[in-house]
């Protein structure tokens, strides 16, 4: 038995007298050729046998396969039926000469048969009309051609990723990955050559940034019994300063220092710690600044609520107590050679330290100027990396722009260089910058949320304003020199980190307008 389509021969509407000859053909749905192919009923040696079809070729895109298949089904039992039909009649003309038993059981089996079909035809269109109630649409059409690859195409779009968003975008040049949580801040070393990590799946990390544009830079880590919260080059660049979450939610200072493992391994010691380094109280935030010939490094920890403390990093030993005396901190702000620093606090005012140093070491620290001119609590600061300007933003909807290089051992006051309203930066009203960092060329970074605005300090104009991570900025630093980044051209060079457990590294939009 061979179909006609596929090489047997006859046109489907001639009667078959041999053995094995097609007797009749179908009539499918508009949808059945191209989703089974074309059916055909075939007889051997005068009796009836099972309707087949051709190989499937597909399926229609104007109809919904279940509703084809449907279609397909019913057209299939009603094809047979009335095949049925023709040969119980051709059966019972040819036997009706005779009185043989032959030919009256051949007519009874018929008779049977076409019963059984009949029933089959009833079951299968009360099974479509469940089929569609089940579904909801109420026997509604399926999407055409059209819809199908309009859901493609949004499929598609869907599956690009934001960070596959963010290295499409001009300022992109790397993204650090390998981090298995939340990442809690970030660290150039004094040359920027190198980038820390400290990321809650207490590890971190060192990476190799003598190429900022590598897409897969080398890294060493360091693995920490609790999480690390911050992170710093010691005095010697090879050396990692850590503040460690301790139990019950204190601060430990740690310095690291590499040592040779096994084989040609280098493997990280912690050579000294200082436990409790805020007494009981919590990190808000710190900064480590390695030795410079301003002075020897140290480490600035700030705690949420109270006062904040200066240590050595030669020894983690203690070296000053500062106090804002306020009912909450906000921000920690550190000059490049660590000589000043600054606490954005509760109050309208910004309270402004000297680290001070002799001949003979570490002299104290003093009080030495207050930026008064916000009318309601700054949330954030930052300082020039020469230490003669300092930004600040309050919750009175501006960001102002101040000069620190003034005779402030004759009381003489800071100047406000320039005030710049928040909404001229991007933010609706009620919004603010939670974090800020002031690059080498002047670039001013400001954090809102996950996006980063680059601000100039010298004309107040918002630069550009982008989509940086997938979760709430936890630090941002700029590189502490110029880096290259490509096409000969050397740059201010942003780190920023999340939550979403990525560090990001930008080029300042200065580069792109020179």
């Amino acid at each position: 038995m061979v179909p006609p389509d596929e090489g047997g021969g006859g046109d489907g509407n001639s009667s078959g007298n041999g053995s094995d000859g097609v007797i009749g053909r179908a009539d499918y749905p508009a949808c059945a050729p191209s989703l089974l192919g074309t059916p055909y009923v075939a007889s051997q040696g005068g009796r009836m046998l099972v309707v087949g079809a051709t190989k499937a070729k597909g399926w229609s895109a104007d109809r919904s396969l279940a509703e084809c298949g449907r279609e397909v089904d019913a057209g299939r039992y009603a094809a047979e039926a009335s095949a049925a039909a023709a040969a119980l009649s051709a059966a019972a003309s040819s036997s009706g000469g005779s009185n043989g038993k032959g030919g009256g059981v051949s007519a009874a089996i018929a008779a049977l048969w076409v019963v059984s079909l009949v029933a089959r035809l009833l079951l299968a269109l009360l099974n479509g009309v469940k089929e569609n109630q089940a579904v909801g649409g109420g026997g509604k059409r399926g999407p055409d051609l059209k819809t199908l690859i309009k859901e493609s195409q949004t499929a598609k779009r869907s599956a690009l990723t934001k960070e596959d968003m963010a290295a499409h975008h001009a300022l992109f040049l790397t993204t650090l990955k390998g981090h298995a949580d939340a990442i809690n801040g970030v660290a150039w070393s004094p040359d920027g050559r190198l980038l820390a990590s400290a990321c809650d799946d207490l590890t971190l990390r060192v990476f190799d940034m003598h190429d900022v544009t590598s897409k897969d830079p080398k890294f060493r880590f360091v693995r920490t019994n609790q999480a690390p919260l911050a992170c710093g080059f010691g005095n010697n660049p090879n050396e990692l300063v850590a503040v460690i979450r301790d139990i019950p939610d204190q601060a430990r200072l740690v310095l690291f220092s590499p040592t040779k493992g096994k084989g040609a391994a280098v493997a990280f010691e912690a050579q000294w710690e200082t436990p409790k380094a805020l007494d009981k109280e919590q990190l808000m935030e710190a900064v480590v600044v390695p030795a410079s010939a301003t002075g020897a490094g140290v480490a600035i920890l700030l705690s949420p609520k109270k006062f904040g403390r200066v240590l050595r990093l030669s020894d983690g030993k203690p070296l000053a107590v500062f106090e804002p005396n306020s009912l909450g901190n906000h921000a920690l702000a550190v000059s490049a050679g660590g000589r000043f620093f600054a606490v954005a606090s509760f109050t309208a005012d910004v309270k402004v330290w000297e680290v001070e140093w002799g001949r003979d070491g570490f002299k104290g620290v003093q009080r030495a100027m207050d930026l008064k001119g916000h009318s309601r609590k700054v949330m954030s600061a930052a300082i020039s990396p020469d230490g003669t300007r300092a930004a600040t933003v309050s919750e009175d909807g501006s960001l102002r722009v101040w000069k620190l290089d003034v005779r402030y051992t004759l009381k003489e006051d800071p100047k406000t260089l320039m005030v710049v309203p928040l909404a001229s930066l991007g933010l609706k009203e009620g919004q603010t910058f939670e974090k800020l960092a002031w690059g080498l060329d002047g670039t001013i970074a400001a954090v809102h949320g996950q996006h980063i605005h680059f601000v100039d300090s010298g004309s107040g104009r918002l630069l550009e304003t982008l989509h940086a991570h997938e979760g709430p900025i936890s630090c941002l630093t700029w590189a502490p020199a110029l880096l290259d980044v490509g096409g000969g051209r050397r740059a201010a060079v942003l780190a920023s980190c999340s939550g979403d457990r990525r560090v990001r590294v930008w080029r300042s939009p200065k580069a792109a307008e020179e």
